[in-house]
């Protein structure tokens, strides 16, 4: 039986409708489809643009990291080329914003190490809690002192930089260096009234003798500001001026018009022949390299064998600890272009 008119159009109606259902879903999934893929585009597109901005950024900065690194290896073999001294690679440490106006430097050189654990009056006058050798006895005053004498100096000159210098030289202190302990003196006692000074002070750990005292200062000065110093004041016991100035500072070859001296404690040195002490062996061997006398004391002075990390830090002086002659070394030196400032 042939279907009736209104049966065929029911149907013919169910048809359309689905097919019309069927292309809107089409239509929707086309559309979605489309319009997710332009969301991926585009983040594409984003996520690209991100990746270029910071590979250029990459690259500027690998750029200049590079050209540094050219610079400074340039300037190193020129150094080498020059004196014929091989220079080790270190890692260049960037000026800090805190020393930026610091220009000059001053150095209390140690002579001892104090045991105590309460730093009052009495205790850092009671000579049995140092470690003293048999001619520093009686001498404890005069290294307060020199730690007074070098604070009050930084507090005068507000571009300077204080340094307590000296190694842990003594077994029976154990490992603590005459450097800290003076610093920690200082502290306790409040920078004399100077507490500012506190923020411009720290400490030279390595060093044995006189000369040593010097020349590591003067690198440490470079390792913690970047530069070298333009005058430095050396805080000691009068009778060993003559020394400093025209001994040490010779050896370094630094402008003797930029080198001071600050004498303090001498009242509490009853008598000390400087020229059989240290001066005599200096005066014929500057750099401390070929006498036994100098030599041995060097040894004796550093008890825990501590390796000394200079000249990291001060590249272009390098040759001034590597240097054994009777005579100053005569290649260049950053002072020697150096205008005072």
């Amino acid at each position: 039986m042939l279907p009736s008119p209104a049966g065929y159009s029911a149907k013919s109606q169910s048809r359309s409708v689905l097919q019309i259902a069927r292309a809107a879903v089409m239509r929707f999934q086309t559309v979605g489809k489309a319009r997710g893929f332009r969301l991926v585009l585009f983040a594409g597109i984003v996520v690209g643009a991100l990746l270029v901005v910071t590979y250029v950024q990459v690259n500027a900065s690998t750029i200049r990291f590079l050209k540094t690194n050219m610079y400074f290896a340039k300037q190193k073999e020129a150094l080498e080329k020059e004196w014929n001294f091989p220079l080790q690679q270190h890692t260049l440490m960037q000026s800090t914003e805190k020393y930026s106006g610091t220009r000059n430097l001053v150095i209390v050189a140690g002579h001892a190490i104090f045991n105590g654990h309460s730093f009052d009056s009495a205790s850092l006058a009671n000579e049995s809690l140092w470690t003293l050798l048999p001619f520093q006895r009686g001498q404890t005053p005069a290294y307060l002192d020199h730690i007074r004498a070098g604070v009050q100096e930084a507090n005068r000159d507000k571009s300077a930089l204080l340094l307590f210098s000296g190694g842990q030289t003594r077994q029976s202190s154990g490992p603590q260096s005459e450097a800290q302990n003076y610093w920690a003196i200082a502290d306790a006692l409040n920078w004399y009234g100077y507490q500012e000074v506190r923020s411009r002070a720290l400490t030279e750990e390595f060093s044995r003798d006189s000369f040593e005292n010097l020349l590591f200062s003067v690198c440490r000065f470079h390792e913690i500001t970047q530069r070298y110093p333009t005058n430095i004041t050396m805080v000691s016991f009068g009778f060993k001026r003559e020394r400093f100035q025209n001994i040490h500072a010779s050896a370094l070859r630094f402008p003797p018009q930029r080198f001071h001296f600050i004498a303090a404690g001498d009242q509490f040195v009853s008598s000390h022949s400087e020229s059989s002490n240290a001066a005599g062996p200096f005066s014929k061997d500057p750099y401390g390299c070929r006498s036994q006398v100098l030599r041995d004391k060097r040894r004796e002075r550093n008890p825990f064998n501590r390796y000394i990390p200079y000249p990291e830090g001060c590249q272009a002086i390098a040759p001034l600890f590597a240097a054994c002659t009777s005579t100053a070394f005569d290649g260049g030196l950053p002072w020697d272009i150096q205008s005072p400032s």
